[in-house]
């Protein structure tokens, strides 16, 4: 979802029993857990740098090259029979296919939007977004703070 669109529906926020589809659509591969726990973190870091440098007009948001770079993912969470050793799965950065893959869900759901900065595209957390992390750091799904 566009972030213009996003802003428009902002007041919108799911109700009990979509909130628990779209944790139970998560629940199918819990590394998708990961980007919504990268946004956050990465969101909340680079607020707090535009606020102590006064910057208002800064993008907040994750592009994908970041997120290869920094997301690391269980791959034995999937049932894979092309990873052999177990120990290797564990711990691997995020790929391109697999990223796309967990970002269209991501937006699908409504749970974050993109935005268009200089030929690059910036992803954050919607309204619904946060709701659902709230949601997983209470049942200590995610590690945020």
């Amino acid at each position: 979802m566009y972030k213009a669109v996003a802003e428009k529906y902002e007041n919108l926020t799911y109700n009990k029993e979509t909130l628990n589809m779209i944790l139970d659509i998560l629940e199918e591969d819990k590394n998708t857990y990961r980007i919504l726990e990268a946004l956050v973190i990465d969101l909340r870091k680079k607020k707090k740098e535009n606020e102590k440098n006064k910057k208002t007009n800064e993008v907040i948001g994750l592009t994908k090259s970041i997120m290869y770079k920094t997301i690391k993912i269980d791959k034995t969470s999937k049932a894979s029979k092309d990873i052999s050793d177990e120990s290797n799965a564990k711990g691997q950065y995020i790929t391109r296919k697999y990223a796309e893959n967990a970002i269209n869900l991501l937006l699908g759901a409504g749970l974050i939007c993109y935005d268009i900065k200089s030929k690059e595209i910036y992803y954050s957390l919607t309204v619904r977004g946060t709701q659902v992390c709230v949601l997983l750091k209470q049942n200590k799904l995610i590690n945020i703070e």
